[in-house]
């Protein structure tokens, strides 16, 4: 055999929560905290056994600690949507805001280039620009 693989080097790095985790699966009873460990163990991720400790009391069965962790990426999901939606929202406002300085500075007599210069707006927005002008007259 010769080589061992990774799990069995990462399982020997920890042998006192392997031991645990065999010990309680071998006795039986409870083992969700010995399974929680070993995942931890083998992904190399602290993700799993922290979810025991960082919400309301101890897990009772690994329904819950799915759970929890759904729970976990719908918040992180949301957040992460939340601060996309700004950010577009932003630009929006932003590129709308170009607009406008575009077109008040058509309506002046300026030329095309200058107005683009002035509102610092790209090609595809003066072309909105002007198109929305059109359909507004």
């Amino acid at each position: 055999m010769g080589e061992k693989d990774i799990i069995e080097k990462q399982l020997e790095d920890y042998n006192e929560v392997f031991a645990d985790i065999v010990n309680e699966l071998l006795l039986g009873g409870e083992h969700v905290d010995e399974v929680l460990k070993l995942l931890t163990v083998i992904s190399g991720h602290k993700r799993y056994y922290d979810v025991t400790k960082s919400e309301k009391g101890k897990v009772k069965n690994m329904c819950e600690v799915a759970e929890r962790l759904e729970k976990r990426g719908i918040e992180k999901g949301i957040q992460q949507g939340m601060q996309k939606g700004m950010q577009k929202g932003m630009q929006k406002g932003i590129d709308e805001k170009g607009i406008q300085v575009f077109l008040n500075c058509i309506a002046r007599g300026m030329s095309r280039e200058d107005a683009q210069a002035i509102a610092d707006i790209s090609d595809s927005l003066v072309e909105k620009a002007l198109l929305h002008d059109i359909t507004r007259n």
